[in-house]
Formats: C-alpha cells, structure tokens, sequence
C-alpha cells in the first residue's frame, strides 16, 4: 500500500511534466522490467558531456571502465563515484549503453551526477590522461603490491577491466602502476563492483586525508 507521501511525490511529478499517458498493465511490466512495478515510468534525457569542457579539481579522480560488459555492475559503480567524489568516469571499449535501465536503476542516480564520457579509442583516452598528468593505475589480480600501498598523490586514474577478460593489454604498453585487493578465502577475486568501490574510496579518503 502507497504512502500519503508517495501520493504527493507522484502529483508534483503530474504538475511538472510536460505530457502524460495512461498504458495497460502489461505495457508497464514490459518498459519497467521489473515484477512489482511502482505504476510510475518518467522520460527524461540524460546529461551530455563533452571531453574539452570537462572541468577538474585539484587532485582529481577519474575511474576508467575498459570493456565492463554488467549494466549493473557499471550502475553500482557509478552510485559509488558519486559517494567518493570521483570527478569522471570514462568509457573505453564500450559494451553496455548508458540508457540500459538496469544501469540506471544500479545507479540510485548517480548516472545523473557523475560525468560519463566515451572514448572510441582506448589511445586517445591514455594520451589525454597523460596530456593532463594524470598517474595510471591498473586494477590487476597479478599486481605485486595492494591498493593499501600508495598514496595516490596529484592527478588519479584508476583503470578497471572487463568481468571476464580484465583490462586491454594497450594500457600495459604506457607507465602505469598496478595494484590488487588482498584474497584471504577461498574465492581469488571480487565482484568488479564491490572491488572498484573498495579502491576508489581508499583513493578518496587518502586524498581527502592529505588536504585537511
């Protein structure tokens, strides 16, 4: 049963919104993919941004997601840039669309808050990285030192790889510095989204840490 508040949430969106229609039932469980539907769907344009107007802090944090093919995981990934203050994320051999609704519901809006922004190829995102002194860090399972062991000092990219094949071997070809997350059971890695929420927020507070 809806809630007197969840009533008047529903009005203000009637009062703002430029058209609204009436479907039937099953159109609702079709577009909202979902077994118990709210009875709401919105319309709405997601932001657009564009690499020369991207506007950066001082000790800025960017996560680059290279061919994550989970909406979801992608989603997860974004509602926990936008907890961290990570100031962009980019997309490098894309696989996932960023209207997929599993994404934008991962995402608790974060979607709408973290700057997203492609790159169609994985040389022209290393090549402004560098242009703009970032310091590369690979998430790698084979890396020789923990996430632990740095302190991530100017300019952060933190680069995640695909669930299934890690990152492009392109990134390897650049100075970079790899690091992993411990494994102390008997599984030998975590879910990508858990694992980039545990080493973006280490990046976060560290820096945070050092401007106080």
């Amino acid at each position: 049963m809806y809630s007197d508040e969840a009533f008047h949430i529903a009005e203000e969106f009637f009062k703002r919104a430029k058209k609204i229609y009436l479907i039937s039932k099953k159109v609702m469980e079709k577009l909202s993919q979902k077994e118990k539907q709210d009875g709401l769907l919105s319309i709405g344009t997601l932001p657009s941004y564009k690499i020369e107007n991207l506007q950066l802090k001082n000790n800025a944090i960017i996560v680059i997601l290279d061919g994550l093919e989970q909406a979801g995981n992608i989603g997860t990934i974004l509602r926990t840039s936008d907890g961290a203050g990570v100031d962009a994320i980019f997309i490098c051999n894309k696989r996932v669309k960023q209207t997929n609704p599993k994404l934008i519901k991962a995402s608790m809006g974060g979607v709408f808050t973290v700057p997203i922004i492609d790159f169609v190829h994985t040389s022209a995102c290393i090549s402004w990285l560098r242009k703009h002194h970032f310091n590369i860090y690979l998430a790698d399972t084979r890396a020789e030192r923990t996430y632990k062991q740095y302190e991530y000092e100017g300019n952060t990219a933190l680069v995640i790889g695909s669930e299934r094949y890690g990152i492009s071997k392109d990134w390897y070809d650049f100075p970079n510095q790899q690091l992993f997350i411990p494994m102390h059971g008997i599984c030998d890695s975590l879910n990508v989204g858990t694992a980039t929420a545990i080493m973006v927020y280490e990046i976060s507070m560290k820096k945070n840490v050092s401007t106080l």
